[in-house]
């Protein structure tokens, strides 16, 4: 069975807080296994625009407004 491995370069943006004690320690991980990733981060609470700022995840933790400019999943409970 082949291996794949991940490479490249991943922008994200996420809550300063949040990504520094439950998300970065994930990434770090996740980039120790795969050396040829590369992790942009963004550590930050405002509303991005991901195509306009060349993002590829923003994470964030808090009610969302209803807009037909956004895509959102629930990925967890706080």
């Amino acid at each position: 069975m082949a291996r794949s491995t991940a490479s490249g370069l991943v922008r994200l943006s996420m809550p300063a807080m949040l990504g520094r004690l439950k998300v970065g320690p994930l990434l770090l991980a996740l980039a120790r296994r795969h050396p040829q990733l590369s992790l942009e981060l963004s550590f930050n609470d405002r509303r991005v625009d991901l195509v306009e700022e060349g993002l590829d995840l923003a994470i964030r933790s808090g009610e969302l407004a209803d807009t037909a400019e956004l895509v959102a999943r629930q990925v967890g409970t706080q």
